[in-house]
């Protein structure tokens, strides 16, 4: 069996870069997902009509090229994670 996660958001901080000591790039990076929040199956709406949004907050680690390539992004740009 494979598990697979998709995840599409936005960066809650700069990436934290580093290299360790044999030249491999790090890239540390927090991550923010929103969803409409739900109350007894229905969505919750503020007082404009437009649904509030649940926020989950994931963490990872980059390697590499990917690593390379996050510590570009800065914080509040929209990624998506695949692994």
């Amino acid at each position: 069996m494979t598990n697979i996660v998709i995840l599409s958001g936005n960066l809650g901080n700069d990436p934290e870069t580093s290299t360790t000591a044999g030249g491999i790039a790090i890239a540390h990076l927090s991550l923010a997902t929103s969803r409409p929040r739900y109350v007894d199956g229905k969505i919750v709406r503020d007082d404009n009509g437009r649904a509030e949004l649940a926020t989950e907050w994931h963490r990872g680690v980059a390697f590499e090229n990917i690593a390379k390539a996050a510590g570009k992004c800065v914080k509040g740009t929209k990624i998506l994670v695949i692994g």
